[in-house]
């Protein structure tokens, strides 16, 4: 949440990084002789430092200092109080020291951010109230937070009060809040409203699994119905990547990697229940084939495993263990996984997830809980 409470300040700079390239490199030697010279000054270091030698050392460990540490930024011309485009280790944002300060001030913040987003996610909407009333928390903690807190007390009417206008997020391509108002809308049982905000170029392009797994605590899906890709899948499942359409095999598919999970709100019925899942295998290299078995897990317990076929999508299906009445139902998938080759990331640029390393293990079209 650093990045959004900065965000305003980060459209305005764009640092250089050429600096930030050449002194990096440096500093780790710039420590091991920093670290030999305090064990050798005790020691009669300083009857070295007056000879010709140490004072030619002196002066360039100074020179040195003074290129590593002089605030470029403060050179600058540039309008009074405005931030610098140029970076540097001191001076104004966004030099090192400004930013630490920055980040510092705000730690406390982002703190109450993290706990919010875990109460916010088990559906303890009594603590992430308690902790929104704390003087730290962050304004935009609060933007996000109490439109759902809204929606988990059974107002999602209110809480869609609470946002910007549709035609606001879209224009500022506002992810989380894109994300948040979907949520709402399915909480108001309006799945085409949230299938539209939710299709969103700047939203899908981000891939907010992760995000809005942790921030959400969705309402029960229509027949206990995961449609991965299908833009209505987040906050109902944790490691899996951008979503790809595939006309040979009919679907719709996400890659997802070693520890992804499944979650189908409120459908425990204290009876035994079956996973049905719409899997492939075809995208392993040559080399790696077969593709990973698969282990399905309820907390630390294996129930079950499949294997995806290499050569063909299939339907594969594991039976559960009864869980309690009305209690959610979370699903992890353990394999073995590989990292794609270079054809997939350049598939990817211009996405902001462009650059991210992938570990895949298995495609899924769909998961059902029967």
């Amino acid at each position: 949440m650093l990045k959004r409470a900065l965000r305003s300040m980060q459209r305005s700079v764009r640092p250089s990084g050429w600096c930030a390239r050449i002194r990096l490199p440096l500093l780790p030697f710039a420590f091991i002789f920093t670290a030999y010279a305090l064990a050798a000054v005790p020691g009669g270091g300083w009857r070295a430092l007056r000879s010709r030698y140490g004072i030619m050392c002196a002066a360039l460990a100074g020179l040195l200092a003074l290129v590593a540490a002089t605030p470029y930024a403060a050179l600058e011309p540039r309008p009074n109080g405005a931030d610098s485009r140029w970076a540097s280790y001191l001076g104004p944002y966004p030099s090192s020291i400004a930013a630490t300060g920055i980040g510092w001030r705000m730690r406390p913040g982002y703190l109450i951010d993290q706990q919010v987003a875990r109460a916010l996610g088990s559906g303890d909407a009594a603590s992430a109230r308690a902790l929104l009333a704390r003087s730290d928390a962050m304004s935009s903690t609060l933007e996000i937070a109490r439109p759902l807190l809204a929606g988990l007390g059974g107002q999602p009417d209110a809480g869609l009060k609470l946002l910007p206008s549709l035609q606001a997020i879209t224009q500022t391509k506002d992810i989380e809040l894109a994300v948040v108002r979907g949520e709402l809308l399915r909480r108001m049982g309006d799945w085409d409203g949230a299938r539209f905000i939710l299709t969103q170029r700047f939203v899908d392009d981000a891939n907010p699994v992760q995000w809005a797994w942790d921030w959400l605590h969705p309402v029960a899906l229509p027949n206990n119905h995961i449609d991965l890709a299908g833009n209505l899948d987040l906050g109902y499942i944790e490691g899996c990547y951008l979503g790809e359409g595939d006309s040979q095999a009919h679907g719709n598919f996400r890659w997802c990697t070693d520890g992804a999970r499944l979650r189908f709100p409120t459908a425990g019925t204290g009876a035994p229940q079956m996973l049905a899942l719409r899997a492939d295998g075809r995208g392993w290299f040559d080399g790696l084939k077969p593709a990973s078995t698969v282990h399905v897990l309820i907390g630390d317990q294996e129930v079950g495993a499949f294997t995806p076929e290499s050569h063909a999508v299939g339907e594969f299906q594991v039976m559960l263990p009864p869980a309690p009445a009305g209690a959610d139902v979370v699903v992890m998938l353990r394999m073995n996984t590989f990292i794609p080759g270079a054809d997939r990331y350049l598939s990817q640029q211009g996405k902001p997830v462009v650059g991210q390393v992938q570990r895949l293990g298995v495609r899924l079209d769909w998961a059902e809980l029967r």
